[in-house]
């Protein structure tokens, strides 16, 4: 693997994208961490510091084309992973807010994503993303996000009204 994307969303307050960056930038020195921070993430001097040879900040990039220069992602688990699926980027997920358990879950049931706990748990899961299983997870991903959604919640509704 050579380069991973990271992303926690668009403010982050807690900084938690800057202290993931530095951790796994000493754990992975091989590996290349694109850095997300969006419009209102207000740690941007402290992260541009952080920047270096194997962690480079992107502030407001082009989504999608920055997801398919990776291999994987570390991402908070909110709509950004609908976009990774999409995508077929192996996803490492983190929650960053409650609304984001059940998507967590749900994603790490069926092999789309692997939910992590903490650092330590994130270290340990790109560790085992091997070609194979980033594979496997990309061909998982990509059949969730198939642009079919609509038509599916469509017919899901016209069965409710429809019984009754």
């Amino acid at each position: 693997m050579e380069s991973v994307l990271i992303t926690l969303g668009g403010s982050d307050p807690q900084n938690l994208t800057e202290k993931l960056a530095l951790k796994l930038g000493r754990a992975f020195p091989g590996i290349t961490f694109h850095v997300t921070a969006g419009p209102s993430y207000i740690h941007g001097n402290s992260l541009e510091a952080a920047a270096g040879e194997n962690i480079v900040i992107h502030r407001e990039p082009k989504m999608s084309a920055l997801m398919m220069q990776c291999d994987a992602a570390v991402s908070a688990c909110g709509s950004t992973v609908y976009e990774l699926c999409a995508c077929g980027i192996p996803i490492i997920g983190v929650i960053t807010a409650d609304n984001q358990v059940m998507t967590a879950r749900s994603m790490d049931n069926i092999g789309a994503m692997k939910y992590a706990a903490g650092v330590g748990e994130i270290v340990r899961h790109l560790e085992s993303l091997d070609y194979e299983a980033r594979v496997k997870m990309s061909e998982t991903a990509r059949k969730l996000v198939d642009g079919n959604g609509s038509i599916r919640v469509s017919e899901q509704i016209r069965k409710v009204i429809c019984k009754k």
